[in-house]
């Protein structure tokens, strides 16, 4: 698979934009997949412990997050997080 051209640019200036510093990404798989593979995927607590620790370990303050989430887990992601890593995500509803 090839991206457009728009696309490579949106996701550079995003980088730009909100990605200065160095950061972790993590792809939170939820919906289906949380019904098809329950007992293989943390919650959403288990995976802001993962993020917190991975995070101090490599002295990153910055997640970006993609995911399929609903807003309330996303919200709960960012509480679990108590503020020690800062969670950025692209959010295509901006994009004009």
């Amino acid at each position: 698979m090839k991206y457009s051209k728009e696309i490579l640019e949106l996701s550079a200036d995003f980088q730009k934009a909100e990605l200065k510093d160095p950061f972790m990404c993590v792809h939170l798989r939820r919906r289906d997949f949380v019904r098809s593979h329950s007992k293989d995927i943390p919650s959403i607590e288990g995976a802001a412990k993962q993020i917190l620790k991975i995070s101090k370990d490599r002295n990153l303050k910055v997640l970006y997050l993609s995911t399929d989430a609903e807003n309330h887990e996303i919200h709960k992601l960012k509480e679990a997080l108590k503020r020690e890593v800062q969670l950025k995500r692209f959010d295509p509803n901006t994009v004009s």
